[in-house]
């Protein structure tokens, strides 16, 4: 499904920008991001238990996945080389596409707790682990300013959501585009030249929705 609907780059600003609790309102057009809305949108069952980063994890929990020489030392953070080696690219994966990481030489709990997930030891509600994981990352966004943006992520996952929500909707992806190309035209005319530059980068919804020039030409050929 990933490879079939790719990302769109403007979107996930946007959803990061304007997502309050469980909803974002763009361009006049109300998204759902919740538990329920993620397992429609991507047919991932809404079971197993909840859980996400900060929580604890016992020792027996470590044991199956490290090397022998590390099994009876617990400690918050483990450098990767303990992990057992045909666990390692599954490690990787994880860490790229669930948590979002882009260094590989420390495993803290959440990612043994993933790991038991998908080597089927201990389910994990994974749409309430992907919902939590973007309601932070939005609020990480919102209170920063954009020069200062750390990184954004799901980028897939969001246009997965979007484009199940048009559907039910009675929208397409391009007539979605074509009210964010006439909202952008009609509102970043109006915004005052004397609003302090923050505000404009992230309290304005005209300026900080306003979409660059090379981005009209690339979004009808996604």
């Amino acid at each position: 499904m990933v490879c079939e609907e790719g990302f769109h780059e403007q979107l996930k600003n946007w959803v990061a920008t304007y997502l309050k609790g469980e909803s974002a309102i763009i361009f006049g057009v109300e998204f759902t991001f919740s538990v329920a809305s993620i397992s429609l949108a991507t047919g991932l069952p809404n079971h197993g238990e909840y859980s996400f980063k900060g929580m604890n994890l016992d020792l027996e929990n470590y044991r199956p996945f490290l090397k022998t020489p590390y099994r009876e030392k617990h400690a918050h953070i483990i450098p990767f080389g303990y992990l057992l080696e045909k666990y390692a690219p599954l490690m990787k994966v994880v860490m790229k596409l669930f948590t979002c990481e882009r260094r590989f030489s420390r495993i803290y709990a959440y990612h043994i707790r993933l790991l038991m997930h998908f080597t089927i030891q201990k389910p994990l509600n994974m749409c309430n682990y992907l919902c939590r994981s973007l309601a932070k990352m939005s609020e990480r966004i919102q209170m920063k300013n954009k020069e200062n943006y750390p990184s954004l992520f799901h980028h897939s996952l969001i246009k997965i959501i979007v484009l199940h929500q048009l559907t039910k909707k009675n929208m397409t992806w391009e007539s979605f585009l074509e009210i964010a190309l006439k909202w952008n035209e009609s509102n970043v005319a109006a915004q005052p030249s004397n609003m302090p530059a923050q505000q404009m980068e992230i309290g304005s919804s005209r300026k900080s929705m306003e979409i660059p020039k090379a981005e009209v030409t690339r979004m009808y050929k996604r």
